[in-house]
Order: C-alpha cells, then structure tokens, then sequence
C-alpha cells in the first residue's frame, strides 16, 4: 500500500508554528529558528506491519494514540498469564563472550493458565517444566527435550499473553519465548534478570509479529540483543513499555535482523549496554517508526549510544536523546543508510561520542531531511552535532546548535561528500579544536542560507563559524541571509584558505553583502565587503547563551509515555566582549 505521512500526527503543531516558519526568512535577528511546517515524509514505502491487524505505520501511530488498538485477531485467539521463575546466576557472565553452552540454572516455579480458544493450542517448553503440569491449564504442554530448562516456544500461534513475569531465568538457549511464524501480542508483562545466548527476553522470528505494550524489561541479558531479537521477515510493535539495565553484544534493548517493520513509540531507554547500539541495534529492516522516545544513559563500546541503524529507512520523530555514549561514533545515533530518512522534532543533549559525532553519525543518507532538531552540549571529534559524509539530498534546516564542541572540526556541524543545505538554523557557543567552530563543510555542493552563528569559536581562532573548502559552484556555496555576530568573515583569502570558490570571484564575494553582520569584521581583500575593516572592528555585544549547563540527573523509569523535545529556543543574554572569529570560504 501507499506509505501515508507519518507526520500526520504533527499536524497541530506544524500548524501553530506555520506562521512563525514563514517569517524565518534571511535570520537578521538574534532570535533561533522557529519550528518550521513538518517536512515532506520519507520516500512511498510498502508497509508490512501484520501483527494486530496493522497495515502500516502510520496506522499502528493513529491506533495507538487513539486508545484503539485492538488484540490479536479474534478468530481463534488464547489468552494466557505466565509466570516463571528461575534461580538466577550467582555470580553475573559476560554476555559479550558468552559461550551459549553455558551451564542452565533449574527452573524454580512455572504457573500457566490460558482462556478463550483452546482448538490445537499447544504450548511447547523445555523439559524443566514439566514438574510442574500440574499448574498448567486451558492449553496442551508439549515437551521439548531440545529446548533448554523452561523456555516457552509458541509456535504457529495466535495469543495475547497478560499480565505476566519472567524472573532470573538463566537457560542460555535462544530466549525465554521464542516466537516462530506467531503473532503475539504482550500487554502488562515483565521480564526481569534473565540470561540467555540470544536475546534474554524474547526471539521474534520466522515470518512473527510481537506487539508489546505497558511492559517492562530490566537486568536482561543476551549474547545477541539483552531484552528482544527481531529476525527473519519479522516484525515488531511496542508502546509505553521501559527497556533499562539490558546488556547484549548488539542491542541494549533491541535488535533487529532482516526484520520487515520496527515500530516503537513511547518507549523509555535508560542505562543499557551494548558493543553497537547501546539500545537499539538494527542492521536491516524493511522500514521503522520511533516516535516520542526517551533515550538515556544508555552506552556502545563501537558505535551507536543510543540507536545504531543500518541499512533501515524510517522516521525518528519527536524523542528526546540524552547523555548517551559511544566509544566510537554517534553518541546518540548512528546511521548507514542508503535509503531515506526524516529525523524530526528530536533532542541531543550531553551526548559523547570519541570518534565522529556525538549526536547524529550519518553516512550514505539519501534524499533525507534532519529538521526542527535541537543540539545542546554534545561533545564529540568531528561534528559534536552532527556528522554527514557520502550524502546526497541531505537537508539540515529550522535547528538550533548551542554549545556543542569537536575535538577537530566542526563543533556543530560536520560535512563531506555530500550534497544538500543548511538553511534557517541558529548557532551559538559551539567550538572546535581546530577549524569551523559551528560548521566545517569540506566537498559540499549545497547552500549556507538564512542561518544566524553568534559566539563559536576554535582553539586556532580562525574559522571560528564556518569552514568551506572544496565547496562546487557560486551559487550553491553563497551565504545569503547570514547574520553574524563577533565574526570575521573571510572569503577568498586569508591563511586558513585553501582556494578560491569555484565560479566568478564576483559571484563568490557578492555574498558577503548579502549577509547581515553585526560587528563583524570582513577581510579587507574582498572588494565586495565594502568599508573593510581588518585592524578597527569592535566585536559586537550580541552574545547567546541557553540553561544551565550541568548534566541532568537520571530520570526514574515509568511506564508512562514521555513527552520529548524540550524547549528549543535557547534564551538570549548580553556580553561585553566575545573573541574574534571567521567564516572562511575556501
């Protein structure tokens, strides 16, 4: 079918900011963007989403926002309560060189009772669970001999399991409920200190859906994801559910393999751990949904903080990004993608990346738009925002940087090979080690429009705004609509240049006329800045500075949904003075 906006659900405020998005226009002023109109959606998709008669993702968003959404199908439906307790590990593995022949621990209790059809339902389990049939009802136990201890393997089945448990279950077999060609849909159950080889949860896979709602996974582990693993032409569904203190090798939380559709809403990610995707890992899918998540604290050793997504398009709209680490890059979101991609609404706050960007990693994007984003004091080496390398269409626009700091270049922004703009987006307070103290552009054909830079600086003091170099074309690399503050912009000369823009020098420097300053200091070699003033400039006053800047405290998981994206507009101050600096053209 026809994939519909996803933005549909941001109607009202892409209405009540419409106004204030029309008049952003050339940014003269000291004010940050306003949020603009919701961009157009990602490219049409064929939507998968099978599981409680879903038929996309949009309706699986309208449903749950709605309060509609329904069970399983009703046609020969079981309703079942599992509650099974193991004896747990005395002395925690490591899941990251697990050896999935680990000794099991005994299954300590097991109760089961199913209601509603009961035609050929049979509940196949390991052997440990046997001893205990006796509080077994409404379904037929089946004995499975290679499955370890008590795991539960509903196969070819159609339930809704409810207020459920499974605690300290440690069979190291593929999970605790392995699902293959079911749909299952889990409201209300808690899955809490289990170990196992593949996900310490549940396994979805060969052609399953999972729907999971109201549901909570903590202390988790797992060789492959520490709570969920989405397989084989799979798809999975959750909402209002917390993943926190989950450990795998790939995944925190999730991970998703040739999955078809990942939808998560409302969900809260706090303190979980991986080697790629400190919470969410997925290294192809047909297409994905997150909206309205709360990201935190969660750790990659590689890659990845908070989401590490692969060769996966989709929408990750109006969730919030905080103190999420990657040892390598995208502290709070890594991305290989070919396909495309709308980030929307989101905020990155006090992320940490070594190696990239501490925010957003993006590389092979196309035809995708990053807009109405908020980045504040995220530290990473090259883009403390973001980072786009191999992009093509890529448009950042309507955002606010303030801030954020790389070790090398690009303390905002980040950008090579790639092909796209930056237009109508405010910086303040970013810094780099080296050059471009909010932007560094290195082989980018895209325009520079409508932004306004106060206050970055660079350790060097050269290029402390914007750094181009390699840049293709006049007329793509003009920073019309620019206003700066304490600034030097330089354009076709000066040391840190590394030759001229591409076109007619004419067409190159006339831009600088175009740009509204605010004692800016211009480079007396541009003859079309006129009254240049290289040895006089005074730096303007106009300074910008946002809230407090300390990190934030861990908030305490509920099951309730959390409402992202914080305020966005970073409130104004004055400053006597601000060091010198430049937007170099090269």
């Amino acid at each position: 079918m026809q994939r519909v906006s996803t933005f549909a659900l941001l109607a009202i405020v892409a209405l009540a900011c419409a106004a204030h998005a029309a008049a952003q226009a050339a940014a003269t002023t000291a004010s940050p963007p306003a949020e603009a109109e919701a961009p157009a959606p990602s490219a049409q998709r064929t939507a998968a989403f099978l599981a409680a008669n879903i038929t996309s993702p949009d309706d699986l968003v309208t449903r749950i926002e709605s309060g509609t959404l329904p069970a399983v199908n009703a046609t020969g439906q079981l309703t079942c309560q599992f509650t099974l307790v193991g004896a747990g590990l005395s002395t925690p593995v490591d899941v990251t060189s697990l050896d999935p022949s680990t000794q099991a621990t005994a299954l300590e209790s097991a109760v089961i009772s199913c209601t509603g059809s009961t035609s050929n339902a049979t509940i196949q389990g390991g052997p440990a669970l046997a001893a205990f049939t006796s509080n077994f009802s409404g379904f037929t136990y089946s004995r499975r001999n290679d499955l370890p201890e008590g795991t539960i393997l509903l196969e070819n089945m159609n339930m809704t399991m409810i207020d459920s448990s499974f605690t300290n279950l440690a069979a190291f077999g593929q999970a605790s409920v392995i699902l293959l060609n079911s749909a299952v849909y889990f409201d209300n159950v808690t899955f809490n200190g289990n170990y196992q080889s593949n996900a310490g949860a549940i396994n979805v896979n060969q052609t399953s859906n999972a729907t999971i709602v109201n549901s909570v996974f903590t202390n988790n582990f797992g060789y492959q994801a520490g709570a969920i693993a989405v397989g084989y032409d799979s798809a999975i569904f959750m909402n209002n559910t917390i993943c926190s203190n989950n450990t795998g090798a790939q995944g925190g939380c999730l991970a998703a393999n040739n999955a078809t559709s990942i939808g998560l809403l409302n969900l809260q990610m706090q303190n979980n751990y991986a080697e790629n995707g400190g919470g969410v890992y997925v290294s192809s899918c047909s297409e994905m949904v997150v909206y309205n998540m709360s990201m935190q604290n969660n750790t990659a050793t590689i890659n990845g903080g908070g989401i590490f997504q692969g060769s996966c398009p989709g929408d990750i709209i109006n969730s919030n990004f905080t103190s999420n680490v990657a040892n390598q890059a995208g502290g709070a979101h890594w991305i290989n993608v070919a396909q495309t991609l709308t980030v929307y609404g989101n905020t990155y706050t006090y992320n940490n990346a070594t190696t990239g960007s501490a925010g957003i990693f993006a590389q092979g994007v196309v035809n995708s738009t990053f807009a109405n984003l908020h980045f504040g004091n995220n530290v990473g080496e090259k883009g403390g925002a973001i980072f786009q390398g191999n992009c093509n269409s890529t448009v950042i626009t309507n955002s606010t940087f303030y801030n954020n700091s790389a070790t090398t270049f690009g303390g905002a922004v980040f950008r090579s090979l790639i092909t796209g703009g930056l237009t109508n987006s405010y910086f303040s307070s970013n810094s780099a080690g080296r050059f471009g103290g909010a932007v560094y552009d290195v082989n980018v054909t895209g325009a520079i429009t409508g932004n306004s830079f106060y206050n970055d600086t660079t350790a060097l003091n050269q290029a402390t705004e914007i750094y181009r170099s390699g840049v293709s074309g006049a007329t793509t690399t003009s920073q019309t609509g620019l206003t700066a503050t304490n600034a030097v912009v330089v354009a076709n000369s000066g040391t840190y240049n590394v030759g001229a823009i591409s076109g007619s020098a004419s067409s190159a420097t006339s831009s600088c006329t175009s740009s509204t300053s605010t004692g800016v200091q211009r480079d007396a070699s541009d003859a079309a800045c006129s009254s240049p003033s290289t040895s006089t400039a005074t730096p303007a006053a106009t300074a910008a500075s946002t809230t407090t800047t300390s990190t934030p405290a861990t908030t305490t998981a509920s099951p309730a949904a959390t409402t992202a994206a914080s305020t966005r507009s970073p409130a104004t101050s004055s400053s006597s003075s601000g060091s010198t600096g430049s937007i170099n053209v090269g």
